[in-house]
């Protein structure tokens, strides 16, 4: 199945929020994960490995802060 529409995943570094991007990536969908920091990234895409995604072209990230409601709206463009 390929869908391709972009589902933003909050929490992008928690358990759940890992669970849920490698069931949406396994089923055709592009995952966006929101982080207070960009650099656990490659975090994620370590759990994400471990879960068995092997390509991240269809992973994205976004930075952003519970405090800045400007950075919520541009983490979900395009979602």
């Amino acid at each position: 199945m390929e869908n391709k529409e972009t589902v933003l995943v909050t929490g992008g570094s928690g358990f759940i929020a890992c669970y849920c991007m490698i069931a949406l990536l396994n089923n055709g969908y592009k995952a966006k994960a929101t982080l207070c920091s960009l650099e656990k990234s490659e975090l994620v895409k370590q759990m994400l490995k471990e879960g068995g995604i092997l390509s991240f072209e269809d992973l994205s990230f976004a930075k952003a802060d519970l405090e800045d409601e400007k950075s919520w709206e541009k983490a979900a463009d395009g979602c």
